[in-house]
């Protein structure tokens, strides 16, 4: 009796050690994506240990007070969850860098409406440097900046200035499309600011069509949702379509998809009597600005050359495609701003990376865009909304 009950067990043991270990792996995937990362674990994670303390002293001075910046405490990841039709979006509450209201914007007033009597309210979306990550607090993010300069400007006198920050990391001009169109469309904005480009162009490099993709965040819950199916004993869904990865896209078919999104955003807008700003974002790029010796050993040891440039072409065509897009339609869609040269007179650290900036930075964009608003505003004679 005994040995035909061990040789069930056994069996039962080899069927479901592959479960274990599949429930293990979610396990896994789960707590490293909920785990706490900090900037100086991104650095220690890429950078070697003897390069360790200029790199951090470098990324010290992209902060506008660098001896008051701990790297242990500024926050690189993001809690996120599923949303309908954007993929995902932050998870409402205090998270580690600051307060996510209960529409996942990232600031700690609620978004009230109907909008009250006087307020000019602003939305900003796009990836990961929109939301600027990095900042070591609400007020020093890029729509923290803004709303504070555009308090500032006689334009605006008399009113109370609201700006919400609606961008979301990895996040493509498709999925800012979607949220203005679903969304922000709806909440009461007197402007709507796209701080953007330099996603779709990384999605074009991987050989994603921006179109029909997942990113980071949608391959992960894919990968779960695998899993669990594994775990019931069913044929998990394949990977594609949309495809995983390939080569790189043409950067002009990039731009054309980029443009033909800003344009339905703008139209949605349009229709709401909104004005629509789609600022080109910057990025690290010696053409643009004068590069630190922290700048430039990071474009040479951890940057793909040939990336780099092909967000460069991107950018360039994405310029050309919106331009386009204006002259076809009375009046146009958006308008248009063009931020890589933003930092051209400075020479001191700003990047953190190839693509993401201190608040020093964040400061700096705020006030290039604060300059845009205003133009807008007397070009459209706003009196408000």
């Amino acid at each position: 009796m005994f040995l035909p009950v061990l040789v069930v067990a056994v069996a039962l043991a080899i069927w479901a050690l592959p479960l274990l270990r599949e429930r293990r792996y979610l396990r896994y995937v789960m707590q490293t994506r909920l785990a706490d990362q900090t900037l100086a674990g991104v650095g220690r994670a890429a950078i070697a240990p003897e390069d360790y303390a200029a790199w951090a002293d470098h990324v010290r001075q992209c902060y506008r007070e660098p001896s008051a910046v701990d790297l242990e405490r500024i926050s690189w990841n993001l809690r996120c969850r599923p949303m309908p039709f954007i993929g995902y979006a932050p998870e409402p509450g205090d998270q580690t860098e600051g307060a996510i209201n209960a529409h996942q914007l990232r600031s700690r007033r609620p978004l009230v409406l109907p909008k009250p009597p006087g307020v000019f309210r602003v939305f900003l979306t796009g990836g990961s440097l929109a939301y600027s990550v990095g900042a070591p607090a609400l007020e020093s993010t890029i729509a923290g900046c803004l709303e504070t300069a555009l308090a500032q400007r006689p334009a605006l006198a008399g009113w109370r200035v609201e700006v919400f920050n609606a961008a979301v990391p990895a996040w493509s001009s498709t999925h800012e499309r979607i949220r203005i169109e679903n969304d922000i469309s709806r909440w009461e904005p007197d402007l709507v600011i796209s701080l953007t480009g330099v996603n779709d162009a990384h999605w074009g490099f991987e050989g994603m069509d921006i179109l029909s993709f997942r990113a980071n965040e949608e391959i992960m819950y894919f990968e779960l949702i695998r899993g669990g199916m594994r775990i019931a004993g069913a044929e998990p869904y394949a990977h594609a379509p949309p495809a995983m990865w390939g080569d790189p896209v043409d950067p002009g078919l990039v731009a054309r998809r980029f443009a033909w999104n800003m344009s339905l955003a703008g139209d949605a807008l349009r229709r709401a009597g909104v004005p629509f700003l789609v600022a080109i974002q910057p990025y690290l790029a010696a053409q643009y600005k004068p590069l630190t010796p922290g700048e430039t050993s990071w474009l040479a040891r951890h940057e793909d050359p040939g990336k780099m440039d092909y967000i460069d072409q991107a950018a360039d065509a994405m310029l050309q495609a919106l331009q386009a897009e204006a002259q076809t339609a009375a009046p146009p869609p958006f308008h248009i701003a063009d931020l890589r040269r933003v930092f051209a007179q400075r020479d001191d650290p700003i990047f953190l990376d190839g693509l993401h900036v201190g608040d020093k930075g964040n400061a700096l964009i705020a006030a290039a865009l604060a300059e845009q608003v205003v133009a807008i505003l007397t070009e459209e004679s706003f009196g408000g909304g």
